[in-house]
């Protein structure tokens, strides 16, 4: 588990570690208020599936904004810049499977 203060993030993988597979799922959890911007990703075309578990979360992918509720999913590549906001009034948990190609 990881926690950034600074923009209210807490991460947890949730996948154990396995050399011979590539994917990796991952729990979010962010404040409301909070909003994390990447300027890319780690792999460029970097998969990923995004399950918002409670809350919302607005996910901001190719300059394009995506508002999701829970329940909702939305899965990308993954090229350029990113951004994860949580409009609030509660805070967002969600799961995200990361497939680098």
């Amino acid at each position: 588990m990881w926690t950034d203060s600074t923009s209210a993030f807490v991460r947890r993988s949730v996948s154990p570690p396995h050399a011979g597979l590539r994917a990796e799922v991952v729990e979010g959890v962010l404040r409301p208020g909070a909003d994390i911007a990447y300027d890319g990703p780690p792999v460029p075309g970097l998969e990923q599936h995004i399950w918002v578990l409670e809350g919302t979360v607005e996910v901001t992918v190719q300059g394009v904004v995506h508002e999701l509720h829970a329940g909702d999913c939305m899965r990308f590549r993954l090229w350029g810049p990113s951004r994860f906001r949580c409009p609030g009034p509660d805070s967002v948990r969600y799961a995200i499977v990361i497939v680098p190609t």
